[in-house]
């Protein structure tokens, strides 16, 4: 017992040191005494008065012998020590936007998108977010946090918290109730009721967007469905477009006798029945007078699935040094023998790309893309012309095969043969070309551009959920309309899960992290030398 109680002295000294932090600090939140003060004060003071009476000799030699101050030294360290680590936990908990933080989360789902930090950083004019939250709502405290994310990337966002029931003249202004956040530059004003970032974003884009930029879907040839919202339709892509703040127009060929001047992007969504001789001529007077073409093909097969549906575009690829082939590229898994024996074949039709070409379209672009059932697109012999082509995305492993005989996909084996198209596969390419001088009276660009990639089933709206898809086909569109600064990943529809806790339960996580912990680290540290001391 005797052992034990020559520790109280020091104990006492640390357990009491912090209490008095602890009730600063409760002073100052809250105004009274918490629970760990009490129990540090009063534990604290016993200790060390029960040190001093069971040694008042030794109490006597501590003022008096030369040890007291060098003891006195270590002291002072040791103190400074716990105020310097008991500070840092308390700046760090009470002034959270001093502390930088990290994000290991797999989705990143605490920061924001390169998108979003693009846009932030080109605010030329302020843009005011008027979140509308009772007092105390939980959704007030997540959208504010969210917002000091935003403010950190620009001081041209400004935030107004307001809650309606106090303020009704102000919601009534804006036309809004608890829940809605209006976002207005000038006389542009949206509202949006979803806390989430890519919500946020998106109005960010129309309130800030000075042109609306029209894009131009070319329809008669049985193209994708942008309204369908079943699993093979392009709901999905239509809203991610509109949410870049382009205008969705539908062109009808067989309608106008060329393509409107108006229309400067025009895109060519998933055909499945075959272009005119005199509708393809019109987009080739398109392309020279510098228009830019977005071309998206599938894999369509006839009706008795005997081959490919040729929607004749080749004669318009031709003259510009490459053209469709007629194959579908298949991915086999490698594996060892042992395994393939067991579990078969692993053969997909599919294109999977991590890696990417050197190009606009694709810089920083990170992400997987998943191209099913593509077909391959062959380069010419060059015929002259000033055509520039550039590989975009290319299946390169010698795992890839382009399979010539699509009648037998469906009820055979496939194998990579003889006759089949080997790696590397060019699945999407960009071709350019000056506008002659014939055509510059009324060009709409200084170069003809076509962007061409050879499937479109990563499009649908069963592929674009959890998906990269939406972000090359937004780059490739933006880069077209000469909008490369938009070109970036935007935020993915995913929510984070939050912990939520009563305020109780949050002041025990608080002293728990901020004072128990140091606390715990400093006796099992005093202990430690207390022992190496007395051997």
């Amino acid at each position: 017992m005797k052992s034990m109680v020559r520790y109280f002295g020091m104990l006492g000294l640390v357990i009491l040191a912090f209490g008095i932090v602890a009730t600063i600090i409760d002073l100052s939140q809250l105004g009274t005494f918490s629970l760990f003060s009490k129990i540090h004060l009063i534990s604290g003071a016993v200790l060390l008065v029960t040190w001093m009476v069971l040694h008042t000799a030794a109490v006597k030699d501590l003022f008096l012998s030369r040890s007291t101050r060098h003891g006195a030294g270590t002291a002072v360290y040791v103190g400074l020590f716990a105020v310097i680590v008991v500070s840092i936990n308390v700046i760090t908990v009470t002034n959270p936007t001093l502390v930088r933080k990290w994000d290991f989360t797999e989705e990143q789902v605490y920061s924001l998108s390169d998108q979003t930090v693009k846009i932030l950083r080109g605010l030329t004019e302020d843009v005011t977010v008027t979140a509308f939250f009772a007092v105390g709502a939980k959704e007030r405290e997540l959208f504010a946090e969210m917002l000091t994310r935003y403010r950190n990337h620009s001081g041209k966002l400004r935030e107004e918290l307001v809650d309606a029931d106090e303020d009704p003249q102000k919601a009534k202004e804006y036309e809004a109730t608890n829940g809605v956040v209006v976002v207005h530059r000038g006389a542009n004003r949206t509202k949006i009721s979803e806390l989430a970032e890519q919500e946020l974003t998106n109005a960010l884009i129309q309130v800030t967007t000075t042109e609306n930029k029209v894009v131009s879907f070319l329809k008669g040839h049985d193209e994708g469905d942008l309204d369908d919202d079943k699993a093979t339709g392009y709901l999905y892509l239509k809203k991610y477009v509109e949410n870049e703040g382009y205008q969705l127009d539908e062109l009808f060929l067989n309608k106008v006798e060329s393509v409107p001047q108006k229309v400067k992007v025009l895109v060519v969504l998933a055909p499945t029945t075959r272009f005119l001789e005199e509708e393809v001529r019109k987009v080739e007077l398109f392309l020279a007078e510098g228009g830019h073409l977005f071309v998206v093909l599938g894999a369509e097969f006839n009706q008795d699935r005997s081959a490919l549906v040729d929607v004749g575009l080749n004669p318009l690829f031709e003259p510009w040094g490459f053209r469709l082939r007629e194959d579908i590229v298949f991915f086999e898994q490698p594996m060892p023998a042992a395994l393939r024996q067991l579990f078969g074949r692993q053969v997909a039709a599919q294109v999977v790309l991590d890696e990417f070409e050197t190009h606009p379209i694709v810089e920083g672009f990170k992400a997987r893309l998943n191209l099913p059932y593509a077909r391959s697109l062959e380069r010419l012999p060059q015929t002259g012309g000033g055509t520039t082509l550039t590989d975009l995305l290319v299946a390169k492993g010698e795992e890839y095969w382009g399979e010539t005989d699509v009648a037998g996909v469906l009820n055979s084996s496939l194998e990579k043969g003889a006759t089949d198209h080997q790696p590397p596969l060019t699945v999407g390419l960009v071709a350019s070309k000056p506008v002659g001088e014939a055509y510059k009276e009324n060009k709409r660009h200084d170069q003809g551009v076509m962007v061409v990639i050879g499937s479109s089933g990563w499009l649908q709206n069963k592929a674009i959920p959890d998906s990269n898809s939406p972000d090359f086909f937004l780059n490739t569109l933006n880069w077209l309309a000469g909008e490369s600064a938009k070109i970036s990943v935007r935020p993915r529809q995913i929510r984070a899960s939050k912990l939520s806790w009563t305020p109780e339960e949050a002041n025990i996580i608080f002293y728990a992290s901020v004072l128990t912990l140091p606390e715990l680290i400093l006796i099992f540290g005093l202990a430690i030398w207390q022992w190496r001391r007395r051997r």
